[in-house]
Order: structure tokens, then C-alpha cells, then sequence
């Protein structure tokens, strides 16, 4: 019988359990303040601590980097696209930022891989902007 894989739910206590990564924790993108959800994912990305993305409840990645540019008429750090291993499409792929931003419903992260988080979400929160979304981070109330 071959193997169907496992809940997304699974994921972060194997990976506690079968890595090095003692601390993960599955962090839900619904319930969860979007600036924070996001800069997580840019801190772990940007310093090179994996995090695995789940697409649903079904199916799980894993970023490896991603594009961002400077835009100097906005003032925004724009989020181009993401680079991700996939387990069925194979290595390397890349989906725009405002897809990335559809597809992933929740992490998979070490919290040794967040520290520093909030400072990324001063640094990043406020002036990111995802190519093809409308998604904004804001501070303050507008």
C-alpha cells in the first residue's frame, strides 16, 4: 500500500519529534494577525530557517526564498514571489507573491526560527506589500 501522507496537523509534532527542531509549532494563518503570520515567514525565510507551509489541509512545502524589490514611487518592499520545494512538483518551484499569499493556510515553524519576529515585523510589516494582493499590514488603525 503506498503511502498517503498525513494531516497537515501531524506535521509539526513529527517534526519535533524525527528532527532536530524540538520547538515547531503549527501556527494557523485564519487565526493568527496577518503582519505577524507574514513576517514570520520573511524572518525564517531571510535567515534561513526552514518553515514548512501547508496549502490547505492536504499538502505541505517548503519555502527556500523567494524575490522582493524596492519601490522607490511607494516607498514598499514588494513581496515578487516565492521559491518553494514541493514534494509532488518537484524542487525549486515559484509562485507569484499574491498566490503564495492564496495558497498557504498555515506554518510549520520553529519558535528558535521566529525570535526576532516582531523587530522583522517593525522592519518589514508596515512597508510590504505582495505583488498581485492587496494585503496590507498596518500598525496602526486606519
Amino acid at each position: 500500500m503506498e503511502p498517503d501522507g498525513t494531516p497537515a496537523g501531524n506535521v509539526a509534532p513529527g517534526v519535533s519529534r524525527f528532527t532536530a527542531t524540538t520547538d515547531a509549532f503549527y501556527q494557523d494563518g485564519f487565526s493568527t494577525d496577518p503582519g505577524l503570520f507574514n513576517s514570520m515567514q520573511i524572518t525564517s525565510i531571510n535567515n534561513g530557517r526552514p518553515l514548512i507551509a501547508a496549502f490547505g489541509q492536504t499538502h505541505v512545502v517548503v519555502p527556500s526564498g523567494g524575490a522582493w524589490h524596492y519601490d522607490s514611487s511607494s516607498g514598499w518592499n514588494v513581496w515578487d514571489a516565492v521559491v518553494f520545494q514541493d514534494p509532488i512538483q518537484g524542487p525549486n518551484v515559484e509562485l507569484p507573491g499574491g498566490d503564495w499569499m492564496n495558497e498557504v493556510t498555515a506554518i510549520v515553524i520553529g519558535a528558535s526560527a521566529t525570535i526576532g519576529s516582531k523587530d522583522y515585523l517593525n522592519e518589514y510589516g508596515p512597508s510590504v506589500r505582495v505583488q498581485g494582493s492587496n494585503y496590507r499590514f498596518s500598525p496602526e488603525p486606519m
